[in-house]
């Protein structure tokens, strides 16, 4: 394979892996806006069934913690091969694309759905520029010290920072306003929301983040994309690390959720898990008919930005109280049915829109703003 070949076949994989992450991303987050997971235990929510409740431990186990690691690894995996394109680094260039990724993550935020992570990215993003001129090893010594921040950060940190700034919201008011509000009272509390919880996450989130993106940077440099190192070994590890997230399973099958084993799977079981996944993704697209199957998310992951948000469009149009006011009203198998024809749809689209343009809608406008000139769309 010459080396024009072999760094197509990287970005290949890179576009797979992310496509098929916003595909477990797309199902969480459907459930995250159909209700309010965060105000309930477990399976606690009202209107769960038992054929709800195996959904939902599927996904607890299988997805969740697992998708957003994997596109945090791959963001960290992409900013390097950027890095690379400018050889010494461009840091205007990236200044930019950091700017644009925050500005359009606090409009997603405040306007569209109080989850956003493009926010934590761009900020994150931002301190990576000053740690891309570390060698590998340091890299990686510092993501592992990191995450191990992550985790005792989340274990200890969270309980202060809430104690601190408590929550000034309801169950009965986050469950009125988005069932039955309009555009404005809704976006009132969603970028209280937005605000509040991205403060209380960057105790936790940005260190785990932060480690991860490194992660990225370090299977680029270390040739992780050209297979030349043991996937057998990191199998093994991330298997070992992946267990972690049976006693969170066990207890939450029983309507439990011990702290300690929550944040064990947060920071090492659900990565570890995404990991594994990675590196099943990668040996298919070695192999002819895997390789034919799994690069049918490729166009999908190229758009990733753009289907990113529209998925949150969509969503909060069927379920927020200026749409169809569904909130609340919805089983998890129903919502996660939705999740999945919304991602087919995505995969026809993604596919067509890129026969025709070089790059998704917003991908465009996050390219112009960071080379700071208008690039050709069509082609």
């Amino acid at each position: 394979m010459n080396e024009a070949t072999e760094k197509q076949e990287r970005y290949i994989s890179l576009d797979v892996i992310r496509g098929i992450a916003l595909l477990g991303i797309a199902m969480l987050n459907a459930l995250l806006i159909a209700y309010p997971q965060h105000f309930y235990m477990p399976l606690g929510f009202p209107l769960l069934n038992q054929v709800d409740k195996s959904v939902e431990l599927t996904l607890m186990f299988l997805v969740r913690t697992s998708f957003y690691p994997i596109f945090s690894f791959l963001f960290g995996a992409g900013f390097a091969l950027q890095y690379s394109k400018f050889q010494s680094g461009s840091k205007l260039y990236f200044i930019r694309r950091f700017s644009f990724l925050l500005f359009i993550g606090c409009l997603h935020g405040c306007f569209v759905w109080m989850g956003d992570i493009l926010a934590l990215y761009a900020i994150t993003g931002f301190l990576l520029l000053f740690l891309v001129r570390l060698n590998t090893n340091k890299k990686l010594i510092l993501a592992i010290v990191l995450i191990l921040i992550a985790f005792l950060a989340t274990r200890y940190g969270v309980q202060f920072a809430l104690q601190w700034w408590p929550l000034d919201l309801s169950l009965n008011q986050l469950l009125d306003v988005y069932a039955n509000g309009s555009f404005w009272e809704i976006t009132q509390l969603r970028s209280y929301e937005f605000f509040y919880f991205g403060a209380i996450s960057l105790v936790y989130t940005l260190p785990q983040v932060l480690g991860l993106f490194l992660l990225g940077m370090v299977a680029v440099e270390s040739g992780f994309f050209r297979y030349k190192v043991s996937f057998k070994a990191l199998a093994i590890v991330f298997f070992s690390f992946a267990l972690f997230k049976l006693p969170r399973i066990y207890f939450a099958a029983f309507g439990e959720n011990p702290a300690l084993w929550r944040h064990v799977a947060i920071i090492f079981g659900g990565p570890a898990l995404g990991g594994l996944y990675v590196l099943g993704i990668m040996k298919g697209l070695q192999r002819a008919r895997a390789y034919a199957a799994l690069t049918i998310f490729t166009d999908v992951g190229r758009m990733a930005l753009t289907n990113y948000l529209s998925q949150s469009i969509v969503l909060t149009t069927i379920f927020y109280g200026y749409g169809f006011g569904q909130y609340a009203t919805w089983g998890s198998l129903d919502i996660v049915l939705l999740a999945l024809s919304l991602f087919v749809l995505q995969l026809v689209f993604s596919n067509i829109w890129l026969q025709n343009f070089n790059y998704g809608p917003f991908e465009w406008l996050w390219r112009c703003f960071s080379y700071g000139r208008w690039l050709p769309i069509q082609k």
